[in-house]
């Protein structure tokens, strides 16, 4: 029902106008040698690191709480880290398109969301190494389920932090090339 409605209220608007004209015959990318450091999966990659660190000094209280039946008071600093983790991601965000920008590739549009959506694979090795070294859970069934938290967890983080990304990434973009004086 809220896809009908999205449709019906999109079906309203004018559609976007983009600030400079593009060509509809794309450029060819050109492989330069370059180094690992330029590479775009190892700028997504590496994007997704700092706001993993904002957000690794609560993870093991989370899951303590959620597996070992312990109390989770620490509420509002839950809510001060899920801000500052979306604050770095998005600055991450803007640096790793401008990066991609500079190497001359234009195709910034999904390595936007994955440079976002890369914390949740930190995410979910962080998981997995506590479910190995601290978790203390015993049988299979309670892995299982830890697993399948842990998955959860995991996807609303990519989605979450990758629609963030990419949202930020758009309108750097848009923004950038509205401050170019075309002829």
């Amino acid at each position: 029902p809220l896809c009908f409605v999205g449709g019906y209220f999109a079906s309203k608007r004018d559609p976007c106008d983009y600030p400079v004209r593009t060509n509809q015959i794309p450029r060819e990318i050109v492989n330069k040698p370059t180094s690992i450091v330029a590479h775009p999966l190892f700028i997504v990659f590496l994007a997704g690191l700092l706001p993993f660190g904002v957000m690794y000094v609560d993870l093991y209280f989370i899951f303590s709480a959620m597996f070992e039946h312990l109390y989770y008071y620490a509420f509002g600093f839950l809510f001060g880290m899920v801000a500052i983790t979306a604050i770095v991601c998005i600055e991450m965000s803007i640096v790793s398109t401008y990066m991609i920008l500079c190497i001359e590739d234009y195709r910034w549009w999904w390595r936007s969301f994955y440079a976002g959506g890369s914390v949740a694979l930190y995410f979910a090795l962080y998981g997995l190494s506590y479910l190995i070294f601290d978790s203390g859970l015993v049988g299979g069934l309670s892995r299982f389920v830890f697993l399948c938290y842990l998955s959860i967890m995991s996807t609303i983080v990519y989605v979450s932090m990758g629609s963030l990304s990419f949202c930020v990434a758009y309108l750097f973009v848009r923004k950038i090339y509205a401050a170019i004086k075309a002829d």
